[in-house]
Order: C-alpha cells, then sequence, then structure tokens
C-alpha cells in the first residue's frame, strides 16, 4: 500500500507554454498580484488583470490593463466570451475585473478562441468567440 509523503515539498503542476496558432482554450484562473504580493502593474503604472488560458496543450498567460488607454484589449476579450445581454448588464467599468466576483461571473470557466502569432520573443493575442465541443464530447481539459 502506498504512503502519502508529508515531507514531500509542494509542488504546483507545470504546463507547457501554448505556442503560436488558433488554440481552443478555457479561462482557468486570473492574477492580480506577483508571487512576492505586488500588485501586477505595467511599464505606465496602470494596474494590470493577469488572465491564464488552458487547454489540453498547455496554457498562455495575457495581462490586461485595466485602466488607461490599453483598456480596448480585455473589451475584446469580454465581446468573444459574453453574450450582448451579459454585456449589457455589466455596470462596471474594466478595474471591476480586479475583483474575484467579477472575475468568477464573467471570466473564470469561459471558454475562448484565442490566436497567438509570434512577435519576435512575445505573442499577440486575438480573440475570437469558441469552437465548443458538441453536447456528446468530452471537454479533454
Amino acid at each position: 500500500m502506498p504512503t502519502f509523503d508529508w515531507n514531500e515539498e509542494e509542488s504546483t503542476p507545470k504546463f507547457n507554454k501554448l505556442g503560436a496558432g488558433f488554440h481552443n482554450v478555457r479561462i482557468t484562473r486570473c492574477l492580480t498580484e506577483r508571487k512576492d504580493g505586488s500588485k501586477i502593474m505595467s511599464k505606465s503604472g496602470d494596474p494590470q488583470l493577469g488572465v491564464v488560458f488552458t487547454n489540453e496543450s498547455g496554457e498562455y498567460t495575457e495581462f490586461f490593463p485595466v485602466s488607461g488607454k490599453l483598456t480596448w484589449k480585455l473589451k475584446k476579450l469580454v465581446q468573444a466570451i459574453s453574450t450582448r445581454q451579459e454585456r449589457n448588464e455589466m455596470t462596471f467599468g474594466p478595474e471591476q475585473f480586479m475583483f474575484p466576483h467579477a472575475q468568477e461571473k464573467y471570466l473564470i470557466g469561459r471558454y475562448v478562441g484565442l490566436d497567438l502569432v509570434a512577435n519576435g520573443p512575445y505573442m499577440n493575442a486575438k480573440f475570437e468567440k469558441a469552437e465548443l465541443p458538441g453536447e456528446d464530447e468530452e471537454i479533454p481539459f
């Protein structure tokens, strides 16, 4: 009978990073702080929301400014994962996505088509409506 090793260091599962190309992904978590507890900020000092996209091939994290001129990136994501009715019910601005209630209601668990285009050492992400599996198909992640 195998025993549980109470002394083993806890480790987080490692995922491969998604490469360039189109991926059907699910939003699995949101990040607002770095490992050291500091807020995630852009180079210009704007707060950012990290959104982690996952599928059976790996994961990809994109950072979205929630204030300033680049909030259009978050708007594109929200348009791809929600219905017009849901967007009409959102009576708040992008900064509210820094709070768990908005993340859980409108982001986490949603599916999206993620098109990653290599741009030097970085990836440019575009979002589309997801190609969802049929009712009888098993979701692989």
